[in-house]
């Protein structure tokens, strides 16, 4: 429980916490950190839902790799999450979250050779999710999945895109809202 001691040595839970700005509006309080008198142990967080699409077509620049996909806005009806870095999502320790999205590619799935896949990543070293193309569909969906942040610190999920060709436009990822990144708590 995240709370505050109390003088008769119960504890006051703290359901919400904030920050008064100039304007008047409250900031809320996404962590707290104590220090132990050796190390700074952080002892509360929350995550904002958080949703990002895909600003600007992005054309991969070779085929048969993955490519991080950068240049990220915030998704309608989530307007309080945050955008890492203009790369993806920031999940902090320990948090229970479902992930879901979408990669949108410019051409018409499996034609004739070629193969588009998507993948999300934790810090760009492991994967969460790998999705490939379904038959004769431009649109990857990957999720919803579970995860339960276990690194060991905060971490970032990314999403990359990978495809074997260049035939009508199999190598172009779409903008907008149908490439897109969703993280919310469980």
């Amino acid at each position: 429980m995240t709370g505050i001691a109390r003088p008769d040595g119960n504890v006051a839970e703290i359901a919400r916490m904030g920050v008064a700005r100039p304007d008047g509006t409250v900031a809320e309080v996404r962590e707290a950190w104590v220090y132990d008198g050796g190390q700074w142990k952080k002892v509360w967080a929350s995550f904002m839902p958080t949703g990002i699409d895909k600003s600007g077509n992005f054309t991969l620049p070779n085929t048969g790799v993955y490519h991080p996909l950068v240049g990220w806005v915030k998704r309608a009806g989530y307007p309080d999450g945050e955008i890492y870095q203009n790369a993806g999502i920031l999940v902090p320790e320990g948090a229970s979250v479902t992930v879901a999205g979408a990669v949108t590619f410019g051409g018409a799935g499996t034609l004739s050779g070629g193969t588009m896949r998507a993948r999300v990543m934790i810090n760009g070293l492991s994967e969460l999710l790998n999705a490939p193309s379904p038959a004769s569909s431009a649109v990857i969906p990957f999720g919803p999945t579970g995860w339960i942040n276990t690194t060991g610190a905060d971490a970032i999920l990314t999403v990359e895109a990978y495809t074997t060709s260049t035939l009508s436009n199999r190598n172009v990822v779409q903008g907008g809202s149908g490439t897109f990144l969703t993280v919310t708590p469980l």
